[in-house]
């Protein structure tokens, strides 16, 4: 539980740092869930929701930062854009940080798998990563 936390955090820091030097840069995000995954030694449900609850969190504050600086107009004219049925400034902000915790939940999958990929499964009993197969004592010759 302390792992998933510590990777939520770390991708809420990213992400956030990311809106604020790169100008909301949308692939910033999936950039550092793949990053944070990669690192990461957890499972493919963790990291998913490690991924996108940080994601919906930093989306979410960054566009109330951002509606809250300009007077409403951007979200106005996103909702003009994509034509978006919502009638507040709330679901538009909840559409776009549902967007973001999907981004960023599949990329933190996709970092976690990647590792599996290069590193082999994570064994369940040591949590020790497994290069190749295992040998049985029968594929021994005496």
């Amino acid at each position: 539980m302390t792992r998933v936390l510590l990777g939520a955090a770390a991708l809420f820091l990213l992400i956030s740092l990311s809106f604020w030097l790169f100008a909301s840069w949308w692939w910033a995000n999936l950039f550092f869930a793949v990053l944070i995954g990669f690192a990461m030694q957890l499972g493919a449900g963790p990291s998913f929701l490690a991924g996108a609850g940080s994601s919906f969190l930093s989306w979410f504050i960054s566009m109330y930062w951002i509606n809250a600086g300009n007077g409403g107009l951007l979200l106005q004219k996103m909702r003009a854009v994509l034509g978006l049925p919502f009638g507040s400034d709330t679901g538009v902000m909840l559409f776009i940080a549902l967007l973001g915790a999907l981004l960023g939940g599949l990329g933190f999958l996709l970092g976690q798998l990647g590792r599996d990929i290069a590193t082999g499964p994570v064994d369940g009993r040591s949590k020790r990563r497994r290069r190749g197969r295992k040998r049985s004592a029968a594929t021994f010759k005496l």
